[in-house]
């Protein structure tokens, strides 16, 4: 597990406690972090007598997702406020395969890869938010972009053919036997558990993603539509 618990807030800092969070004793490379992450600071003393007063933070989605979550600095936290408002909220999308998951988000307009997907979650499953050992899985045929869900007796009949198939023909007939008669190759993929010892930052972490979303959102809809902008406000 890489957990830590160090959520930034809006408060005075000592210099031990920052050296703690941001895991160095260079002053120097906190304040620059700090300033890339869009957060205003104060701050008076020097050395071990620093003491430094966050003001504002203007993107806490993605000081959380850093600082609690270990997301790289260098995510595209747009796109992942995006992929997680509707992995968290939608309980069909957090159950898909990554695959429908991808055309998904790409219909939305937020295009991403199923790569990209995969490590998204897989840092939730790392911070021990979602177990993804959960023994249930969504079981479906995928050809191209086409997703076909199916159970699992049928999931493992594709399969008990292929074997049976393969002992008279390559392996490549087998599978177009199997897509030609299901109409893709039989997959499965774990539906994730969420952890209920990690609920809080769970919650934490979908409003922040939601706020984020929403806001972008509402910004989208009155630039688009001045009328719009009247009945938000």
């Amino acid at each position: 597990m890489n957990w830590r618990k160090t959520m930034l807030e809006c408060r005075e800092y000592s210099y031990q406690e920052l050296c703690s969070i941001f895991n160095t004793h260079d002053a120097r490379s906190i304040k620059n972090r700090l300033t890339r992450w869009n957060v205003e600071y104060t701050y008076k003393g020097r050395g071990a007598n620093l003491k430094l007063t966050i003001q504002n933070i203007h993107d806490p989605f993605r000081v959380f997702c850093i600082l609690e979550l270990s997301y790289s600095p260098n995510t595209d936290f747009w796109k992942l406020a995006y992929f997680l408002y509707y992995y968290m909220n939608d309980m069909e999308f957090y159950s898909l395969p990554c695959e429908r998951q991808e055309q998904i988000m790409w219909m939305e307009g937020t295009p991403l890869t199923r790569q990209t997907i995969e490590t998204y979650i897989q840092r939730l499953a790392d911070n021990e938010l979602i177990l993804r050992a959960s023994g249930n899985f969504r079981y479906y045929f995928a050809l191209g972009d086409t997703i076909i869900d199916t159970d699992e007796e049928t999931y493992k009949q594709a399969w008990h053919e292929y074997w049976i198939h393969i002992e008279i023909m390559p392996p490549q007939d087998a599978i177009w036997q199997m897509r030609r008669k299901y109409g893709g190759v039989a997959r499965k993929q774990a539906i994730p558990e969420q952890n209920v010892f990690y609920l809080d930052t769970w919650d934490t972490l979908n409003a922040y993603a939601t706020s984020k979303v929403e806001a972008d959102m509402d910004e989208f809809i009155s630039s688009n539509n001045p009328e719009a902008q009247e009945s938000i406000e």
